[in-house]
Order: structure tokens, then sequence, then C-alpha cells
């Protein structure tokens, strides 16, 4: 058994007790007395949101903190004193009160309440690092008068609680039976912190820690701050992906950078390929062209930029320096509609490192880093593989608890495999294949040395980039430790010109026309159309103007669109270039009326809304999944500049089952529509 033992400093880690047992450890404790006495005392609610808020920004709790809350309480006519009681024995709190407490005294930036009997929310947020403020009795007991607790644990049969009621209520632990029936008496009243408790994300990943208004994005392990909102939306980042972290990220993630420029961007369809044209600024000249992998690539991208169809690159672009090939977008979430690797139907992942896809290990795990609410894409298999270039290894809590500051203290003997020797923030036991090298760790970027760099095992693997020369478009990939000359794996078409223009070694093959005529008017493939007539794909018998669409991934009637309404037996549909039987899903009809002189409106999806004295919205599965949860956003408004509102005076009425309640998703007074019977992942 080794002798090492290994802290982290300055966090509170989660540590899976048992199967489905989960405590928090680092909640710093405050009894609600001192200040003011025992028999009178009525300061549990604010002790609770208190100690939430040292928790949040690093502090302990203090008998002073507690007062100076209390002033403010009473300066801004939250409370006002009891009669015959000491000052600072405060008053009665509800569970409004202390939301605005976490708000606006602290402030957290945003938090969640909810009346709900949901032990499952419970045990999200404790997976999440977040302690949870609920509505109880004094000592748990149903027929005393109401308190409020912290929640730090939860198993099968207790819940662990931060009691302010007691001198001593630190990891008070109750039946969960008993828990639940004094909960009940609160009508489940529950407040906790947005946050996600993960120490690392995967690049591309956009995070702001609780009680700051500045928003990262994760790039080679640190953080780069994205400036302000006009960056950020110059970008084209999506507000709805931003994660809210715990402030100890910051220390395991250090700042190396800013966002500052607002690029220049144009998107191009060029022979059926997707280009994107990038200037630092429109008035740089300054500017590099990238090629999208796929239009899934392109799609995850969200640019906001129309896609111009080009015969060729405009001369503006000519001299451009050639980028890298670009992948599903760094910090993109996508669902799988099958098996995909052996990982499962459903399964979700990650794109990360341009082009590698990750797994999660579990739906824990998931939850945990705060993946749950993002939107995500739901993709066939044959559209993520066009868009990706490998899959990587299945994101662990182990890794999502990682520290890479390496900030660690060991007690006692210890065992030399699990001495840091480098500082890179591996050891020998967590995988570093050369503890005397900090270039060389499981995270390393591998390079082309003849040196396995990041532990796996290989030396060298998957390096490869496109080339483009006369002859076609190539690859340089690395080999024993070099890079090769251009490798032509796509060559241009051999035309009559005395050039061995695919660089097979022959000059003009396949080709007895007279020398006189114009390579554009040969018809290559005998299909009647030469390039000069329209052809699209002059060596493609079923491409030419005209021709009928067929599901084969091919433009066959040169429209530049690719298998529109291509031709399929009955009762099967084009997809991904093959002829499949058409899966009708069951539609979700819902409909929302609002009073007269009132408007109904409803957004769901990504972008999709509609208004009107009543709504009838017809949607799917899928489009209610985009977001990540199933549901949908309505209030009714008494005009359309939202002079007055209330969701609660709509009726809604759906063909399925559902659940109406007021919104906690970036709560702004409307009312959320869930769909308890659709599962999104």
């Amino acid at each position: 058994m080794k002798a090492i033992v290994w802290y982290l400093l300055l966090m509170a880690t989660v540590w899976e007790l048992r199967a489905q047992e989960i405590l928090i450890e680092g909640v710093n404790f405050k009894s609600q007395s001192p200040p003011g006495d025992w028999q009178s005392n009525m300061n549990c609610g604010p002790t609770s949101a208190l100690m939430l808020g040292s928790y949040y920004t690093g502090l302990e709790p203090t008998s002073t903190d507690l007062v100076e809350l209390i002033d403010w309480m009473y300066s801004t006519q939250m409370i006002i004193p009891q009669n015959n009681a000491e000052y600072y024995d405060g008053n009665v709190t509800g569970i409004s009160q202390l939301e605005k407490i976490l708000l606006q005294y602290f402030p957290m930036g945003s938090v969640v309440r909810q009346s709900k009997k949901d032990l499952d929310f419970i045990r999200k947020q404790l997976l999440k690092q977040n302690p949870v403020i609920v509505g109880v009795n004094i000592n748990m007991n149903a027929t005393q008068f109401g308190h409020f607790m912290v929640v730090v644990g939860l198993s099968e049969a207790q819940v662990t609680v931060h009691d302010p009621g007691k001198t001593f209520g630190a990891y008070h632990k109750y039946s969960l039976a008993q828990f639940q029936a004094s909960w009940a008496t609160s009508n489940y009243a529950t407040l906790v912190v947005r946050s996600s408790g993960s120490l690392w994300y995967p690049d591309g990943t956009l995070i702001q820690p609780v009680g700051s208004n500045r928003v990262y994005v994760v790039s080679d392990n640190g953080l780069l701050w994205v400036k302000d909102e006009s960056v950020f939306n110059a970008m084209s980042f999506d507000w709805q992906k931003i994660i809210p972290v715990h402030r100890r990220v910051l220390d395991c993630l250090a700042e190396v950078g800013v966002v500052d420029w607002q690029p220049y961007r144009e998107v191009w369809q060029i022979s059926g390929k997707y280009f994107l044209f990038e200037k630092t600024s429109q008035s740089t000249s300054n500017c590099a062209i990238y090629q999208f992998a796929s239009k899934t690539a392109l799609d995850s991208w969200q640019l906001k930029q129309q896609v111009q169809n080009l015969s060729l690159v405009p001369t503006y672009g000519q001299a451009c320096d050639q980028g890298t090939m670009l992948y599903l977008h760094n910090g993109t979430l996508v669902k799988s509609t099958a098996n995909l690797n052996g990982y499962g139907e459903g399964a979700v992942f990650v794109a990360t490192g341009n082009g590698e896809l990750r797994p999660f290990e579990s739906w824990d795990t998931f939850v945990m880093m705060g993946y749950e609410n993002l939107p995500l894409m739901i993709l066939s298999e044959s559209n993520i593989y066009s868009a990706i270039k490998n899959f990587g290894n299945p994101i662990t809590q182990n890794d999502a608890l990682f520290c890479l500051s390496g900030v660690y203290e060991i007690q006692g003997a210890f065992d030399p495999d699990e001495v840091d020797n480098d500082a890179d923030g591996f050891s020998v036991a967590n995988g570093d294949c050369d503890d005397y090298n900090s270039a060389i760790n499981p995270f390393a970027e591998e390079l082309c040395d003849s040196i396995d760099n990041d532990c796996d095992g290989e030396e060298d693997e998957g390096l490869f980039f496109d080339c483009f020369m006369d002859c076609g478009r190539g690859i340089h990939y690395c080999e024993e430790g070099h890079w090769n000359g251009c490798e032509i794996v796509e060559p241009v078409a051999e035309i009559e010109d005395g050039i061995d223009n695919d660089c097979d070694g022959l000059i003009d093959e396949g080709f007895t026309i007279p020398e006189d005529t114009n390579p554009l008017d040969v018809d290559n493939d005998k299909d009647g159309f030469s390039i000069n007539q329209g052809d699209c794909d002059n060596w493609e018998p079923t491409a030419y103007p005209g021709a009928p669409e067929l599901c084969d991934l091919l433009d066959n009637d040169c429209d530049f669109e690719i298998d529109e309404q291509a031709i399929c037996s009955a009762e099967k549909v084009c997809v991904s270039g093959k002829c499949q039987t058409q899966i009708v899903e069951a539609p979700i009809h819902c409909e929302i009326s609002c009073p007269d002189q009132m408007l109904a409106f409803v957004w769901w999806d990504q972008d999709q809304i509609l208004s009107g004295n009543i709504v009838d919205l017809q949607t799917t599965e899928e489009a209610l999944c985009q977001r990540g949860e199933p549901w949908f956003d309505f209030n009714c408004a008494c005009d359309e500049d939202w002079t007055c509102f209330d969701w609660q005076v709509a009726e809604v009425t759906c063909n399925v089952p559902t659940e109406i309640k007021a919104g906690f998703i970036d709560y702004s007074g409307e009312g959320e529509v869930w769909f308890p019977e659709v599962l999104c992942y």
C-alpha cells in the first residue's frame, strides 16, 4: 500500500465514498450565533447564505462577517429587528431573501431557486461541488419551527448537512426519510449557486468564474480572457455555452493571454467544398484561408457570415496563407444517433484538439463538469466521421478534478513513482513516461521527433497536414521523426495539353483528340456534356446538367447541391448517401394561449420563436433537445415591446405529459414547459 498522501490545497474535493454516496469537503461551517443569543436568534437563513458565499470566495465565515451581513439586510429593509430581542438576533427570512443575498450582497452571478421534490437535483449539485441550501425544520423535526440548513452530502440512506442551529453543526447526519419529511414542510425550498466544480476543461470550453464578469475560453490547458462583448460576438462564440465555474479553477488553469481582436471573415463554397477566409481586421492585408473538413464541421463553428458560392478563389485571396484543415469546433458537444465507435447509441462527446472527439466516462462526469444544460449537435455517424480526425480517451472524473498547476503537499514517507520530478503536473504513477522532461507527459502535444511526447505508447502518431501542388492535393506526414515530401492523394484530372497533369509519369494518357481541341470541350465521361457545357464532374457519367439526383453524396444535376430530393424507393429517404427506411418521429403539439389583448411568445431549439394571441407549437423531441434538456420557454406580454408580462396567465395544453413551472434556466420572468418523458441522452 502506498504511503504517500496527496492533498489538493485551497479546493473542495468530491469523494465517492461508496455507490451513490457523495460528500463535499471544504465547506467551512458557521453557527448562527454569535452574534445574538440562542434564545431568539433567527439567523439560520443569512448564516446558510454566508456559508455559501464564503465557500465560493475562498474565505472562512466569521461572526464579524455575519454582523456585516445583518447590517446590510437592515439597511436594505430586507428585515427589521425583532421586538424584545437582541439587535443581531435578526428576523425571519424566506428562500427568496436568501436568493437576494447571494445575488446582491456577494454577488454570485446566477443561482437556481426551486420548490420541487427532486433529490436527483441535489445529487447533481453535489457532484458539481455545490452545497445546497434547503428549507427544513429545527432538528430536522417536521413538527418544529422552520429552519435553513446547507446540504453537503447525500447517500442512499442519509443526508449530511451543515446545521447553523447547532454550535457543532458541521457534517451532521440525518436519515433520508427524516430529511424528506422535514423538507416537505417548506414545499421543498431549494437554493444553489449555479456553478461547476471541475478543475480542468478541454480546449474550446467557455467558462465564467462565479461572481466574475470575465469570460474565458480554454486553450492549450490555459485560459484566454475574452476582452468584451463585441469580441465575443465577432469570434462567433455562443452565450448559451458558457459554463459557470468555481473560482478555484483559476488556481489550476493559468490565464495565458487575451482575445482582443475582431476578425474579418468570409465563408466560401467552391466546387462543393467550404472555406474560411480570415483577416485579423477588415483593414489589414494579412489573411489566411482554411478549408472545413465537411459541411458538418462548418455548421459547428456557428459563423454568422452567409456562405458565398464561388467558382474559384477571389483575386484578393490568392496570396493568403494556407491554414490548417478545420474540423468540429473545439468545445462542441456532439450526440451520435448510432453506436459510434462502440460507445453506445446516444453517447455524448466533446470536440477538442481540432479534430479529436472525446466521450465522457459517465453521466456523472458530464454533469459534474456543467455540460448537462448546454446545447449540442445531434449527428449521424457519417456526419461525425466527416468532421473529425480521431477519437480520444474518455474524459473521467479524475481528469475533471486534476489540477494542472501541480499545487500539492506531500505528507509522510513517499513512493518515488508518486513524485513529479519535472513539475509538469504528472508523476510516473500518473502516466508520465519521462519524468525528467517537462515537455513529455500525457497532456503534451505529439511532435515529429521520434519521441512519445504524449505518453500513449506511440511515437509521432497521427501527424500530417495538407499540401497543394500543380498535380493536386497532397499530405505531408511524419516518418521516423522527419516530415516527408508532399505526397499527392487527390491528383488533378489529366487533360490534353502535352503535360503530365496528375504526376503519374504519363502525358495526356486516355486522349486521342485533335491537337487543336480545347480540353474543356472534351466529354471525358461520355455523358453528353463537357466542362464548358456545364458538367460539374467530367469524370463521373452520372453527373451532368439535368441528370436525375441520386442518393450517392454527389451533385448529379450540377446545381451545387448534394442529394437534394434524391431518388429513393417508396418509404425510404436519402441519408448520408444511402436510401434508408424513414423513421417518422412522433410530433409534439402544444397550444399556448393568452388572455385577450395579450400576446403569447414561445421560444425553443437554438433560435425558434413563435408569437400570437394563440401559438400552435409543433416540434419534435430532437428539436427540443437542441439545448441539452427538453423544454421550451413561454410568456404572455402586454405588447410587442413587453411593457408588462406574466407567464402565469397563459393556458398551455400539450399532447404529451409536461411539467409547467417558473423558469430557472437563465430566468427572466418567463415560464418553462418541461417534458419528463423525453430523454435527450
